[in-house]
């Protein structure tokens, strides 16, 4: 065994040193090459021959092993196949990676500089300028104090409120007290929120919000309820198929939904820019006065108003009115213009006697048939004077310029043209568009008991004027101010409000706690006003008065003596008796004495119809129409009493009346003195109450006689003697 193994080692050198012995350059084979090649691949069968030949030279292989710097995976040894390569896992060397340099932006165009002192100048470039000149100039949207439209700014619900008023032809409500705690009676937009709220707009209890934005739910509505479609009913599938163009229709509320399913359906608005209704996003001025500009240059299917104007039409006002409008039909008002083709004309004249034209060339018919307009406009070369039936020349003038105004309704001044012609029902009402949408409510239409509807035509020096000037019109406010008795009794002669309620049939009406305390009534001090006398819905006596002209004065001025009564109570006071003196009853110890019938209140009051209820005893200086004139109250029926016998009729029952008060005086102070003697009065004292209550008859009644002069010379001759004859019975 040792022998063997000492063999073995032999021959292990003499490999090596073979091995070891080989020629410079020549590679000899090393274990760490074969676990190389081995490890580059595995499983590859490696011997000597991989490299060498048989005498230990490099083969051809082991050649370009060695040229590739003994790198096996760069010289694939024969037969080998290369192993697929393991997943990369190595981080790839970190290299500088230069900043990248953002160029910087150009500079931005300057600024349009605009033209501030032009008329809304921010339209310029606008979407909407079309839409905005356009309600601009119907007057809806005024724009801003430095000239700008506004035109991307947000509306506010005061805007929305002042310009749906002026969309829709609406008037602005004014009520003594605000309804709104955040609406002063001082804000620009107070009258505009009061016109529209409750009607195209609906609002809050208690609060307006004026400077909140406007959404487009509000806008949306009030558009609606503006054009009148409101009361329009939609079917479910009309309804659904209207809401099919907005996507968020199944978020609306039922209320909101039936607005824009209206709206939808006629053309008013549109989704926004993603198809949505967005009833809650705010609304800018430009997308407000699209939605307008729609509603006047497109028809709206449905809509029974026009929109350019607040009028609807006496017509209209009959389908609610009818039993007020016959009445007014008959009236004055309403024939003061008539068209001269029409079947019902109301015409007088005798055309066989004018030379000048006929019937034919006449366009309309004024004044009951006294003056003709052709088709200009022009008064025509020929009046008609009903009294003396003749015809009188005239010169020709612009009626409608010079007349139009108060000759027919909804006149409008800048473009010469009205609504309807004659004295129609929204003449004295205003326009009746906003009644209409609201369904009707006395706050909704102008029913003042006041003199402001009269006033645009009878105002100036004319009737109102002259009222006005008087304590007719001041007797509510005067006296409630200085009378400590005064109450609900005065308020039936004192109160036009009062008055013209028993007039219509009101079974309540106001009392004058509720003057004091209720905001509507709270500041009203209206006193006697053109409606307590006249009926502007019927002409039942002349003049459309509701009673006969006597009977019209002394509803009022009458010291309410009984019908049954024959005098007034001995000894008591009397109050504005002048229907008592009149009728020739109530003194006591004379007969009744009815005063002369053949002249009213009115010929002496009222000489040729002015309204200042003076009387000319027998002249008075009046001015009306401009023109200074003298009234004689006495020349028609005493056209030979002068003025000093009028003077010195009244001087005569004054230095009576004087007479009879120091007599008063001294008898009571008798009478006095008497009693506290024990003596008996009582006859002395019924002498003396009759002739206190006769005096104080004649002083109230303040005509000095020109009542009833027979009546009153009788009371004052009784009085003296009765206490002519007391004095004399008395110390």
């Amino acid at each position: 065994m040792k022998r063997s193994m000492i063999g073995v080692g032999i021959v292990a050198l003499l490999v090596f040193g073979v091995l070891m012995a080989l020629p410079s350059g020549e590679v000899y084979a090393k274990a760490e090459y074969v676990a190389s090649l081995t490890a580059a691949y595995p499983g590859y069968s490696a011997s000597c021959n991989t490299c060498h030949t048989s005498s230990f030279g490099l083969n051809s292989y082991g050649q370009a092993w060695v040229a590739a710097g003994k790198d096996f995976k760069a010289a694939p040894p024969p037969g080998a196949t290369p192993p697929a390569p393991p997943p990369t896992t190595t981080t790839p060397p970190t290299t500088t990676t230069p900043p990248v340099v953002t160029p910087p932006p150009p500079p931005p165009p300057p600024a349009k500089v605009y033209d501030k002192t032009k008329k809304f100048w921010d339209l310029e470039d606008s979407w909407a300028k079309d839409d905005a000149l356009l309600v601009a100039s119907l007057n809806i949207v005024k724009g801003y104090d430095d000239n700008s439209f506004g035109v991307d700014k947000n509306v506010t619900k005061a805007e929305l409120a002042t310009i749906l008023l002026r969309t829709f032809g609406l008037k602005e409500l004014k009520p003594q007290v605000s309804w709104f705690s955040d609406v002063k009676t001082t804000d620009w937009y107070y009258g505009a929120v009061h016109g529209v709220a409750g009607t195209v707009m609906t609002v809050g209890a208690d609060t307006f919000g004026p400077n909140a934005n406007a959404d487009r739910g509000a806008v949306i509505e009030g558009l609606v309820r503006g054009v009148g479609l409101a009361k329009k009913t939609l079917t479910v599938d009309e309804q659904a198929k209207a809401l099919a163009a907005f996507k968020d229709a199944g978020t609306l509320t039922a209320a909101q939904a039936t607005y824009v399913a209206l709206a939808s359906q006629a053309g008013i608005v549109k989704g926004d820019s993603v198809g949505n209704a967005n009833v809650s996003a705010p609304v800018t001025r430009g997308e407000l006065a699209a939605m307008i500009a729609r509603l006047y240059t497109h028809p709206v299917a449905g809509a029974p108003l026009t929109m350019a104007s607040a009028y609807v039409g006496s017509e209209t006002c009959k389908t609610c009115h009818a039993d007020v409008y016959l009445n007014w039909k008959g009236t004055k008002h309403a024939t003061m213009v008539q068209d001269a083709k029409s079947p019902t004309l109301w015409n007088t004249a005798n055309f066989a006697t004018n030379t000048a034209f006929q019937l034919k060339d006449v366009k309309y018919v004024i004044a009951q048939g006294q003056r003709f307009v052709d088709s200009n406009y022009m008064y025509m070369t020929k009046t008609w004077n009903n009294e003396t039936r003749t015809w009188n020349d005239a010169k020709p003038s612009n009626w409608l310029t010079g007349c139009g105004s108060c000759h027919t309704t909804g006149y409008d001044a800048t473009t010469k043209t009205f609504s309807e012609v004659g004295i129609a029902c929204e003449s004295c009402h205003g326009g009746g568009k906003r009644h209409v949408l609201a369904g009707g409510g006395a706050d909704t239409i102008k029913a003042s008991v006041d003199v402001d509807s009269c006033s645009a035509c009878h105002g100036g020096d004319r009737q109102v004027g002259q009222l006005t000037s008087m304590k007719h019109y001041t007797v509510f406010a005067d006296k409630s101010a200085t009378s400590d008795h005064y109450g609900t009794n005065c308020l039936g002669c004192h109160s036009a409000t009062v008055m013209v309620a028993k007039a219509d049939g009101k079974t309540t009406t106001p009392t004058w706690a509720d003057f004091q305390t209720k905001p509507e009534l709270k500041n009203d001090r209206i006193g006697i006003t053109c409606v307590v006398c006249h009926d502007p819905h019927k002409y039942t006596n002349d003049a459309q008065l509701r009673k006969g002209e006597t009977e019209i004065c002394t509803q009022c001025h009458t010291g309410r003596l009984a019908a049954t009564a024959t005098s007034w109570t001995p000894g008591g006071e009397v109050h504005h008796p002048q229907k008592e003196m009149w009728e020739g009853r109530g003194a006591i110890g004379i007969p009744n004495m009815p005063s002369k019938k053949e002249i009213n209140c009115v010929d002496c009051h009222m000489v040729d119809g002015n309204h200042f209820f003076k009387v000319g005893t027998p002249e008075v200086t009046l001015t009306s129409h401009g023109k200074a004139y003298q009234a004689d109250s006495c020349k028609k029926c005493h056209g030979e009493m002068t003025k000093e016998e009028i003077e010195g009729r009244e001087a005569s029952v004054e230095a009576q009346m004087t007479q009879i008060a120091d007599l008063l005086t001294k008898v009571k102070a008798k009478i006095d003195a008497a009693k506290a003697a024990g003596t008996d009065v009582t006859e002395v004292t019924d002498l003396y109450n009759a002739a206190f209550t006769n005096h104080s008859f004649v002083e109230a009644d303040k005509s000095k006689g020109m009542h009833n002069p027979w009546y009153v010379d009788a009371m004052l001759k009784l009085s003296l003697d009765n206490l002519n004859k007391a004095d004399g019975m008395l110390p």
